[in-house]
Formats: structure tokens, C-alpha cells, sequence
């Protein structure tokens, strides 16, 4: 057994390289965002909020930790982030899958401080308490629409009895349309990624018939993307 398997491994994986490829947004569209949120922060007297991704695997709907943080999770489950209404975000990320995803995290997120260990959970209770939030006013983001954990709401409430938490879920959509309205860089996303489904789909559409698997109707479709140019840049032309 390798000495770096499974869980006492805390390096890169040779020959990777991080971020991916995928595009990420700018830091000026991150200050966009962040300053954004604050403001309904501060319409709402929040000093905090704690943010989770909807339970399963890989980028879902109501992803509200991506959209702070830049950091998609390869598994959801055990992920948090607080967002204070000063100083720099922090988050709690599960090891389940091992504590080699960490250097993706630090590497892809905007995120620098980051706790990462069998009991996020805790970690997240010790975050609050370090950013000395334990007396405030914390808003938990999509609880009522059962994207946050109950189980974490309660360890939360039984840890910080001081903090008064109520649902935040309508702070995150407020600032996300303040956002919308303005930014250079959300239509350039929006349009790329409607392009490369134009193409998906007309691939699809000229390859399916009888006998054809959904393996090479997917591999149609991606071999299409890549000879028409679809992948996305990796930073938008806001020109």
C-alpha cells in the first residue's frame, strides 16, 4: 500500500494542474457579488451567513457556495461557508472522499482560509466562534427550501445558543438579482454556454436513430463542441 494512501495523503496529485479549465469568474465580478450581499446583509441587520450546497454529487440547483466562493464540491455533502458581513468568508469542507481534494479547494476557490476534516460541522461551529459571531445574527441560507442540512441547523442552534439564526434564503436572492442586473460578465456566460447546447442538441438531433446508444450520442455531441470551438474561455471578452 502506497505510504500517501488514502487518508494521510496532503499533497497535489502528480502532473495536474489547477484551476481546470473551466471558466471562472473574475474578481471584480467576486467584489460584485460580495458587496452585494452585504448590502441585504445590512437592510436586514445579518451579521452572518452560513451557506450550504443542496445534499448529492457535483454542481446542483440553488448552489449559493459556488456562487461566494468560486469552489464546486466533488460531493456536496459537508460543505459550508460563512460569509460575515465583515472580514474574509471561511469554510468547513468534509474529508470523506479524502483529504486530497484540499488542494482543489484552495486552488479553484476565492477562498483562503479553509477547515477541512471528518467533522465540518464542528468546524463550522469553530469558525463562528473565531470570527467572535457567536452574539449575532446569523441568517442560515436555503434552510426552508431544504437545501441546508437539518442535522447542521441543529448543531448549530445547540452550539451557539447566543446567535439568533433565521432563514436567509431571500438575502441570497436579492443580492444574485442586484448582481444580474448590472454585471459585464453573466450574458457573456449565459450566451456561450446557450451556444454550446445549440450545438449538443443539432449533434444529437443528426445522429439519433434506431440502434444508437446514449454513449455515442453523447460523444457525438462533445466531439461537435470541440471541433466548432464551444469549449468556453476561460476569461469572458466583456468588450
Amino acid at each position: 500500500m502506497s505510504e500517501d494512501y488514502p487518508f494521510n495523503y496532503h499533497g497535489k496529485p502528480h502532473k495536474l494542474i489547477y484551476p481546470e479549465t473551466w471558466p471562472m469568474p473574475s474578481e471584480k465580478e467576486r467584489d460584485k457579488r460580495w458587496g452585494a450581499l452585504r448590502k441585504s446583509m445590512r437592510d436586514r441587520n445579518l451579521d452572518f451567513l452560513v451557506v450550504s450546497p443542496p445534499a448529492g454529487y457535483m454542481p446542483t440547483l440553488s448552489n449559493q457556495l459556488y456562487y461566494i466562493s468560486n469552489y464546486v464540491p466533488y460531493a456536496n455533502n459537508g460543505n459550508y461557508l460563512v460569509f460575515p458581513l465583515e472580514g474574509k468568508p471561511q469554510m468547513a469542507v468534509t474529508t470523506e472522499l479524502g483529504p486530497q481534494f484540499y488542494h482543489i479547494v484552495l486552488e479553484t476557490s476565492w477562498i483562503s482560509d479553509v477547515a477541512m476534516s471528518s467533522n465540518p460541522v464542528k468546524d463550522l461551529v469553530s469558525i463562528i466562534k473565531q470570527m467572535n459571531l457567536e452574539k449575532g445574527r446569523g441568517g442560515i441560507v436555503g434552510y426552508r427550501n431544504g437545501v441546508f442540512p437539518a442535522v447542521a441547523y441543529d448543531a448549530l442552534r445547540q452550539s451557539l445558543t447566543d446567535v439568533h439564526f433565521e432563514d436567509a434564503t431571500p438575502v441570497f436572492g436579492e443580492a444574485q438579482n442586484a448582481v444580474t442586473r448590472s454585471s459585464e460578465e453573466e450574458p457573456v456566460y449565459l450566451r456561450k454556454a446557450s451556444e454550446i447546447l445549440d450545438l449538443a442538441y443539432g449533434a444529437i438531433a443528426d445522429t439519433l436513430k434506431p440502434g444508437v446508444t446514449e454513449r455515442e450520442l453523447w460523444a457525438e455531441a462533445e466531439h461537435t463542441i470541440i471541433k466548432n470551438g464551444g469549449v468556453p474561455p476561460t476569461e469572458p471578452d466583456t468588450d
